[in-house]
């Protein structure tokens, strides 16, 4: 455990008032940090809080980013921020890319030494009872969906290299795939700490043993980040 070298120092629990698990440790002003998202876990949780009202609408332009990473960082130095999304098909639809590009490039406005890394989207087909022909007894026609590619591999292989190179003293890793455990412990075997944050979900739950392999798991709930790392958006009922 490292020794408080200032009496003002706070813990991550007084910075960030959310719900937490694990035993925290006490990080002090000279701890370098790095923060790495996994941006549509993030998108994703928006949708699917639990406790959110139904007629509340969170939307990828609703999140403070920038208060999220100041929350997150607290009184440390900020070595980098790593936003880790895909890149969309300029060709497949050129509107919703440009949107992107545009959405990005307001994130780099808030936050200008913020990094990028963008996987691939790829197309996949969908069978269901929907698709099938029952007539024929074939699949006569798919749904398509498009799946991120690649972004998993980005953020494991950015952690364990930059605590190689010494590049930060904690990693802050905002991320709900319980396949991030072994990074972690790979991780936390160089001699360096990670704090996992998530979002509290109806969907699902995080695995426990993925939480507690962080040197400190912090929860985000609906009523702990309302308002303050997000603005709502009211839709009347139907």
């Amino acid at each position: 455990m490292n020794k408080i070298k200032n009496k003002s120092m706070y813990k991550i629990s007084e910075i960030f008032a959310f719900n937490q698990e694990s035993t925290p440790f006490i990080p002090t002003n000279l701890e370098k940090v790095m923060v790495f998202i996994d941006a549509e876990y993030v998108i994703q949780s928006m949708r699917i809080l639990r406790h959110k009202p139904q007629n509340v609408h969170i939307g990828i332009n609703d999140i403070f980013w920038e208060k999220i990473i100041e929350r997150l960082v607290g009184a440390r130095i900020n070595q980098g921020v790593i936003y880790y999304s895909s890149e969309l098909d300029r060709h497949e639809n050129p509107e919703t890319y440009l949107k992107q590009k545009n959405y990005l490039q307001k994130i780099k406005n808030v936050l200008p030494d913020i990094t990028f890394r963008l996987g691939k989207m790829q197309k996949v087909k969908i069978k269901s009872d929907a698709t099938w022909d029952k007539t024929n007894q074939s699949t006569q026609q798919f749904i398509y969906t498009w799946v991120q590619k690649g972004i998993d591999v980005k953020m494991s292989i950015d952690l364990i290299l930059r605590a190689i190179k010494n590049e930060y003293e904690t990693a802050i890793l905002i991320a709900g795939d319980s396949d991030f455990e072994e990074v972690i412990r790979e991780v936390k075997a160089l001699d360096k700490k990670v704090e996992l944050v998530t979002f509290d979900r109806y969907d699902c739950g995080v695995v426990s043993s993925f939480t507690r392999t962080a040197d400190l798991h912090t929860k985000i709930s609906y009523e702990s980040g309302r308002k303050e790392l997000w603005r709502e958006a009211y839709r009347l009922p139907k």
